[in-house]
This record gives structure tokens, C-alpha cells and sequence, in this order.
């Protein structure tokens, strides 16, 4: 399967590394969740990988019942190419643009992020996913390296034994939120809603490269 999703056990474990790793290479107690959060809402939002990589701290926010609402715009992109001088990160298209707010289901990783998120506002960054400093203290100003992300694809792929990258996390995404949908009243009303919150422009994209509801099914 070119793409493969991603299962909640398989979820967990990536986590768990992903935490145990950290622990292992950072000072701060905060960032030894950092990927980890960054998987998380991966899994929960179906974002692509630089778009969730640039964002501000206040690109958000905490609505309640284990909602969130976040903004993708081009700020932290911006603000990232011009400090690097090269173009490490861009939105893909105008599509790419877009407001929304998702669900954190499963308790334990609505509580990491939660937890994470509520004392990153104490160090007034302006990354969610800050970098370190000279001192491997957290960084006011700098995102985490790309590098340290990208690493994820490798951790993934030794836990899953397939192919599986963070790209994976968005074609889960929509598989999950379209398997909700056949059994809705609103499937038409659905599924245009979650084309916005993925930044497609055309449905047929959606439902024919994103949805593996055949692997979905034949797992559970």
C-alpha cells in the first residue's frame, strides 16, 4: 500500500519511542514531547508536514471538550525561509489556507498535548514546535530543525514495517474522518467540509488518493 495508514496501536508506539528518545537528547523536560505532539496532531488534523512545522504558537488555541482550533496561513513559513535565507517550508497551494477546529478523541494524547501546549505559553516562543539554543534550553524564536521531524518517517516505518511516512498521518486522517461519514445523515455536506479542512480543491482527490477504506476494513 503506496501511503499506508497508520493504526492506533501503531500510533502509540510511535509516541512512546518518540518521548523515550527525546528524553535521552533534550534538556527541557517540555520538548521531550515536542515530536511527539507534533505526531499527534498530525493524526488528528491531517496537515501536511510543513504546514503543521510552521506554525505560531498562536496559529491555536484551546476550545473545550478536547477541541482545538488551529490556523494554517503563511506567517511561520515566511518567518522561517527568511531565517534560514533558503526555502525550507512552503503551502502548497491557495487551498492550503484554512481555519479549523478538530477533536483529540483518545484521552492520553489529548492530555500530552494539552499539557504540552498550556506550558508553552509560559515561555513566550513563537513556534509551536520550538527549536534549543546554545544552552539546549528552548529557543524564543527558532522552530525546531526540520531534520529532527524528518526523522519521524524513519522511527514510523521501523514500527509499522511498511511504507509509512508522516505524509501517512493525512491520508489517515481522511480515511478515519470518511469511514465517520458513511454512517452520517450529512455525507454530502461531509465531505465537502473535509476537503476544506485538508486544503483540496477537488473532491475526486479526496476520495481517490486519500481514502483507503479497503486496508481500513480489512484491519479492524
Amino acid at each position: 500500500y503506496n501511503r499506508s495508514i497508520v493504526f492506533s496501536d501503531e500510533l502509540d508506539s510511535l509516541i512512546k519511542r518518540l518521548i523515550l528518545e527525546d528524553q535521552k537528547a533534550v534538556k527541557n523536560k517540555l520538548l521531550t514531547s515536542s515530536r511527539a505532539v507534533y505526531t499527534i496532531l498530525a493524526y488528528y488534523t491531517g496537515l501536511r508536514k510543513g504546514e503543521l512545522y510552521s506554525r505560531f504558537l498562536k496559529d491555536m488555541y484551546y476550545v473545550e471538550d478536547k477541541k482545538f482550533y488551529i490556523s494554517v496561513n503563511n506567517k511561520g513559513v515566511k518567518l522561517i525561509n527568511k531565517k534560514n535565507n533558503s526555502s525550507i517550508v512552503s503551502l502548497k497551494n491557495h487551498n492550503a489556507k484554512r481555519d479549523f477546529e478538530f477533536e483529540i478523541s483518545n484521552s492520553k494524547h489529548f492530555k500530552i498535548v494539552k499539557d504540552y501546549f498550556d506550558q508553552l505559553k509560559n515561555y513566550k516562543v513563537k513556534f509551536l514546535f520550538p527549536g534549543v539554543n546554545k544552552n539546549n534550553n528552548i529557543s524564543r524564536f527558532n522552530v525546531i530543525k526540520i531534520k529532527k521531524i524528518n526523522e519521524i518517517n524513519t522511527i514510523l516505518q521501523d514500527i509499522t514495517n511498511r511504507y509509512t511516512v508522516i505524509h501517512s498521518f493525512r491520508h489517515t486522517y481522511v480515511t478515519t474522518e470518511i469511514n465517520k461519514m458513511l454512517n452520517s445523515k450529512s455525507q454530502l455536506e461531509g465531505i465537502f467540509d473535509l476537503i476544506y479542512r485538508v486544503g483540496h480543491s477537488d473532491p475526486e482527490i479526496t476520495l481517490k488518493f486519500y481514502a483507503h477504506l479497503d486496508l481500513y476494513y480489512l484491519i479492524n
